[in-house]
């Protein structure tokens, strides 16, 4: 082997001109400015991986990512719930702050993205079965989207600590009656009112 001795190259060795070095540097090569954007690409947080059955408020929900894997299931329907919400809005269209801070407030629970699609009784253009009757009574509409994905969110479909957190959660959301979720509701839309 011979002992090549280039710009940038270490002496005694035939190996390439380290990056950001010698020709490289100056023929416009990453340098200093490819260090600046390595370091902007460390500093930009990962979100972390929801998991099945994680539940709260949309919102918080929102800080992790499903992976491809998991949805954010509104319950009862973010769409239900913004059209009960304009009583507390003289019967006006919400305004993008109102919407926004019902559908971040609202409960959710990560599902598998299959089963939301499928078995989903919100789904898509599925919100709009019954939906007066969403909109009059969250409470029967709460209770009805999670009976119906009781059904499918059971091994092995999904895990045992899945299913297990699912049934919990969906106990709790059916406890809610419709004098909270209007609670709820005012909150978002008198907080959020233009002026």
């Amino acid at each position: 082997m011979g002992t090549r001795s280039g710009a940038g190259n270490a002496p005694g060795t035939d190996a390439p001109p380290a990056k950001g070095t010698g020709k490289d540097q100056a023929k416009g090569g990453k340098g200093a400015k490819g260090s600046k954007k390595n370091n902007k690409r460390q500093k930009k947080k990962k979100k972390e991986k929801l998991e099945c059955g994680e539940n709260g408020e949309y919102g918080k929900l929102q800080e992790k990512t499903g992976g491809g894997k998991f949805d954010r299931d509104h319950v009862p329907a973010k769409q239900a719930l913004i059209e009960r919400a304009r009583k507390f809005n003289s019967g006006e269209k919400l305004c993008k702050e109102q919407r926004t801070a019902i559908i971040k407030t609202a409960a959710a629970i990560a599902i598998p993205k299959g089963i939301h699609q499928q078995f989903s009784a919100t789904y898509g253009g599925r919100v709009h079965t019954d939906f007066d009757k969403q909109v009059a009574n969250p409470k029967w509409a709460a209770n009805r989207d999670t009976k119906q994905l009781l059904k499918q969110m059971k091994p092995p479909k999904v895990s045992k600590e899945c299913a297990k957190k699912y049934k919990n959660w969906a106990k709790k959301v059916q406890k809610m009656s419709n004098r909270q979720y209007d609670k709820m509701l005012k909150k978002a839309v008198v907080d959020n009112k233009r002026s």
